[in-house]
């Protein structure tokens, strides 16, 4: 009786530790696209996409003389460092790599594709390297494009939740 006692023990645990890891995980996607300051830095994160094959832009981030430049430069390195805050927590199981991955997979891996340059640029500045500089961003980049993960709704059918009726019915059809 005992050893069936200290089993479900185990599990319960488990379990709760999961859905722990599933809450913070959704806290932390909630908290980032609905804060106005998160929203700002990627908003200034974003601005990559549309400068980073201007040699003078990557010049003005990578090396900034005049105040808009620097604070452009602190947005889009502090929106860098929540990845690697995620990554983080994700190799420390404090959140669940699979369910971020569920929602962020392409966001993730176009944002570190966006960030590369000025990444590969940090580790080899002469004046400051930083040799593992977001290191855990690219790790956590290079899984999600590798092996893109099983759906939500995969995982918690998984776990002994209901998977979500899917419709094979043409959009507009009755069902």
């Amino acid at each position: 009786m005992g050893l069936v006692g200290a089993a479900v023990a185990t599990g319960s645990v488990r379990a709760n530790r999961s859905l722990a890891r599933l809450k913070a995980t959704l806290d932390l996607i909630e908290r980032t696209e609905s804060n106005d300051h998160y929203l700002k830095l990627r908003a200034s994160f974003r601005r990559l996409e549309t400068n980073n094959a201007d040699p003078a832009f990557f010049a003005r981030i990578t090396h900034p003389i005049e105040e808009p430049d620097r604070t452009l430069r602190r947005e889009i390195v502090a929106y860098l460092n929540h990845y690697e805050l995620v990554a983080i927590g994700c190799a420390e199981g404090i959140l669940d790599e699979g369910f971020y991955r569920s929602w962020m997979r392409s966001h993730l891996v176009r944002d570190f594709g966006l960030a590369r340059p000025l990444i590969l640029a940090a580790r080899a500045n002469p004046a400051d390297p930083v040799p593992a500089a977001y290191d855990g961003f690219e790790a956590m980049a290079d899984r999600f494009r590798a092996h893109p993960g099983v759906p939500w709704f995969r995982r918690v059918a998984w776990r002994g939740g209901r998977t979500p009726a899917r419709s094979t019915s043409p959009p507009g059809a009755p069902h």
